[in-house]
């Protein structure tokens, strides 16, 4: 039976009376971004900032990054074992090399914390 799983999208959008620059640090460090990444996030359009996680883990993300004063969505998606969500939005995710986790590109993984760069053989 195909598993529940979540994408957090951040909608581009700003909570009103917010500074936009503020919310952009306070999700850079939220999604443990450096500044030249955080740079990225579009303030303007809808972006994939997690794909293919748990319900604790969206619903946690969509928590912070809503006191950030960032808009935020979370969609439930039922995956079929082995698949992993398509990107919606400006930036592909990547999956992780080490545990598969679909993401935005980051210099370490957001779920196990282990380098991005592809494992040595």
């Amino acid at each position: 039976m195909p598993e529940k799983r979540y994408t957090v999208y951040y909608d581009g959008k700003v909570e009103e009376g917010r500074d936009p620059a503020a919310v952009r640090a306070e999700l850079a460090r939220i999604l443990t971004l450096t500044a030249e990444e955080a740079e990225l996030l579009p303030m303007d359009e809808p972006t994939v900032v997690a794909g293919n996680v748990d319900k604790d883990t969206a619903m946690g993300l969509r928590i912070s990054m809503l006191r950030a004063g960032a808009a935020v969505t979370v969609k439930a998606t039922e995956m079929e074992e082995g698949k992993q969500p398509a990107a919606e939005g400006p930036w592909k995710t990547i999956a992780c090399p080490h545990c598969g986790t679909r993401q935005m590109p980051a210099r370490e993984c957001k779920h196990c914390g282990q380098s991005m760069k592809k494992k040595q053989a």
